[in-house]
């Protein structure tokens, strides 16, 4: 344990899943921009966040007490900032420790979790259960304090459940860790080069180019140098580009050549998939105009009269028809036995 450094001044836990290209919302470009430039998303006001603030330090109270069974003077240590003593760099906040009765130490971290967010974990008990991520913060904290593991403690808004997800240390994953968190420091930290963005998932490219996008001003006097890099690299572009739109092309003409087949039905469906256009919901909609001109012309408006009245002058509103085709993936074929 140590005194705590400021944010951006170490790679942590979620910034190393980060880095290894395994976290849901993060990617080594928000840690790159992080680090040598001090900017970051205030992440705050998010709904996640926010009720983690409130709801996590009672649950890990309630864990110690009625799940761990320690009893005062005894007790976890709570938001223990950990810096590993050989490279100042790697450190963490993790939400509590504690020194088991045989000595060793046992990393305890609390998440929440709804349905929406429920198909990355597990069932209660099993360690292979934890989502990746935070796997991967577990094995980081455990590397730079020398725990000997973990738990992590997943309670399930919508159900009311608590999951929890014992974690044994792993050498050889927080080996890889640090190797790869040394080479991002030393390659892009130090030397202030950005992290290749063709390295990561594709649904976080789009947040990687914002985080980058952040650092550089337009400057419209400065003209960049062509390489053959940045002729190859155009060139791809212009040929993605085209291949979209020509793929757009194709997917619009047989969206409406299936939309004429189907025609007053909503579903065709056979062994290798479906085809759907069903209407969405509707929604509900209000003629707030006449709705208040009835009010004003009540009188006296109360809020039981003016919820009437709204409710008098709402309809549905059909919702439009929406095309879906599902296509099974042909089955493996079956290998005989020799």
């Amino acid at each position: 344990m140590s005194d705590r450094l400021e944010r951006g001044r170490y790679i942590g836990g979620q910034q190393m899943a980060a880095i290894a290209g395994l976290h849901p919302y993060s990617t080594a470009a928000d840690v790159y921009v992080h680090c040598v430039h001090g900017i970051t998303d205030d992440i705050g006001d998010r709904p996640a966040v926010r009720r983690g603030n409130i709801i996590e330090p009672g649950l890990i109270s309630w864990i110690e007490r009625e799940a761990l069974g320690i009893k005062p003077p005894l007790g976890l240590r709570r938001d223990v900032f950990l810096q590993d003593p050989d490279v100042p760099y790697f450190a963490g906040t993790i939400d509590a420790i504690q020194t088991r009765d045989d000595g060793e130490l046992w990393i305890h971290e609390v998440t929440t979790a709804s349905r929406f967010t429920l198909d990355a974990w597990g069932d209660d008990g099993d360690p292979q259960g934890t989502s990746t991520y935070k796997w991967i913060q577990t094995q980081w904290y455990c590397g730079n304090s020398g725990a000997a593991g973990g738990t992590i403690w997943l309670y399930v808004l919508d159900s009311d459940e608590l999951r929890s997800f014992p974690i044994p240390r792993n050498d050889d994953a927080i080996a890889a860790l640090r190797d790869q968190a040394e080479t991002f420091w030393l390659d892009h930290v130090i030397p202030r080069i950005p992290p290749d963005m063709t390295k990561v998932a594709g649904h976080l490219l789009a947040r990687s180019t914002k985080a980058l996008d952040r650092l550089y001003a337009e400057d419209p006097k400065l003209i960049r140098d062509v390489t053959p890099e940045l002729v190859n690299i155009a060139n791809d572009y212009h040929e993605a580009r085209e291949a979209s739109k020509k793929a757009d092309d194709a997917k619009s003409a047989a969206a409406g050549s299936l939309r004429a087949m189907l025609g007053e039905a909503t579903r065709a469906k056979w062994d290798g998939g479906s085809v759907t256009w069903n209407r969405n919901k509707g929604s509900p909609d209000t003629d707030y105009k006449r709705a208040l001109q009835a009010l004003v012309d009540d009188g006296e408006i109360q809020q039981c009269v003016a919820d009437s009245t709204i409710a008098k002058h709402t309809t549905t509103k059909p919702g439009p028809r929406v095309l879906r085709v599902t296509i099974k993936p042909p089955a493996p074929e079956e290998q005989s036995t020799p």
